[in-house]
């Protein structure tokens, strides 16, 4: 057991944990070493003669600990397992995996319900743009009935001017007096009298 415990002490394991059992035909004995378990493959008639054999056992396979991984089949007996898991780790462990697959299926459910979300707000967008559209059709359909009033309008206004602005001008020319148009008249007589050259002169 000394070996066991030095050789532990060197590769910075834990000590060895021991256990005996009683039969009929003797005692047995496990030893726990980093992790793994080692046994006894024969009763012996003493508990520390079995702690001992089991010691050697261990101290053997954990020197080379490179073989097989630590472990080492003997006498129909596999030295080096690791301890056995007990019953409640079992039922633990199944209630984990048990509570991930139902933690899965939500998160699959909630993954569906997220795509349906999205393609509802895709189809809302799109009725919503449909709706834009609509109203910036009718929005440009009254601005063009505003601007074919507007351009009647002017049409109309150019009509009665074209109408009007012929007779407008001839009352303002039968409005005027008839003595001005004489004054003017002479004065541009005269006017024309002074540019005039002189046909005849002295020979």
């Amino acid at each position: 057991m000394a070996y066991l415990e030095s050789l532990c002490r060197r590769r910075g394991w834990r000590d060895p944990i021991y256990e005996t059992y009683r039969s009929s035909s003797g005692f047995t004995a496990l030893a726990l070493v980093n992790g793994r378990e080692y046994q006894t493959d024969l009763a012996y008639e003493s508990e520390n003669i079995a702690r001992g054999n089991v010691a050697m056992r261990a101290f053997m396979v954990c020197r080379n600990f490179s073989v097989n991984g630590g472990m080492l089949a003997r006498n129909g007996v596999v030295q080096g397992l690791p301890p056995s898991i007990s019953e409640s780790t079992v039922e633990f462990a199944k209630r984990v995996c048990n509570n991930i697959t139902l933690r899965r299926e939500e998160l699959q459910d909630l993954e569906e319900n997220s795509i349906g979300v999205s393609n509802q707000l895709r189809d809302l967008l799109s009725l919503k743009q449909q709706q834009a559209s609509t109203i910036e059709a009718k929005l440009a359909l009254k601005r063009a009935d505003e601007s074919l009033i507007q351009g009647r309008s002017i049409m109309l206004f150019t009509i009665v001017t074209i109408i009007f602005l012929p007779l407008l001008f001839m009352t303002s020319v039968l409005a005027m007096h008839a003595s001005v148009f004489a004054m003017h008249a002479s004065v541009f007589a005269m006017n024309a009298s002074e540019f005039e050259t002189p046909t005849g002169g002295n020979s």
